[in-house]
């Protein structure tokens, strides 16, 4: 791994997902200049060195590829520039669905959908990137390839907002969903331990 890699690294490890929250608060320019440091070296670099990269995003600083590329898709929209949404996909491949790849399906979807906005090929576009990527994010971005297959953002309970530089997602909150109690969580917790002794 070259040392332009390993310093971006270090400048983002420290960011924690909760200081990202509440209130909802952008990156900082310093960690979107790290993961454009990250995914430059891993577009260009051969499979060994994609796969060092992949490893040594870990966990706790993973959510910072992931918002890198929810910006990418609202700005390609915004920019009208194509090749953020290669960028935004990139970004994908390098954290490749550390924590959970459920997580990462909403931020696909989002770049899925830009890329329709922007006429692109989809499927020139999702190939290529699939190509560098390991599996699970391989199998995503392969699934997204597929021609004809619509926009599907509504499924993840985003909608569009505003045109040109004012384009944005926006979340739409679900009147269904509520906080589980305290005591619905515990309970929820006690059958999880029962099922995995059972199994």
């Amino acid at each position: 791994m070259n040392e332009t890699v390993i310093s971006s690294f270090a400048s983002i490890e420290q960011l924690k997902l909760a200081d990202f929250i509440q209130p909802y608060r952008d990156l900082p320019s310093s960690a979107a200049t790290a993961v454009d440091n990250i995914i430059d070296v891993f577009a260009t670099t051969d499979q060994g060195a994609r796969k060092d990269i992949t490893e040594r995003v870990a966990r706790s600083f993973a959510f910072v590829f992931e918002r890198y590329a929810h910006v990418a898709a609202v700005d390609a929209v915004r920019r009208g520039d194509p090749s953020l949404i290669k960028r935004g996909l990139v970004a994908l491949a390098a954290e490749n669905a550390k924590v959970d790849w459920r997580d990462t399906l909403p931020v696909v979807a989002l770049l899925h959908n830009s890329a329709l906005k922007l006429n692109l090929d989809i499927v020139k576009v999702f190939d290529g990137i699939a190509k560098l990527a390991e599996p699970p994010m391989r199998g995503i971005f392969e699934s997204y390839s597929q021609e004809g297959k619509a926009s599907q953002i509504s499924a993840f309970r985003y909608n569009e907002s505003g045109d040109g530089c004012t384009f944005d997602y926006v979340l739409v909150e679900s009147s269904t969903y509520r906080i589980p109690s305290r005591t619905e969580w515990r309970i929820r917790q006690f059958f999880r331990k029962v099922r995995r002794r059972l199994s």
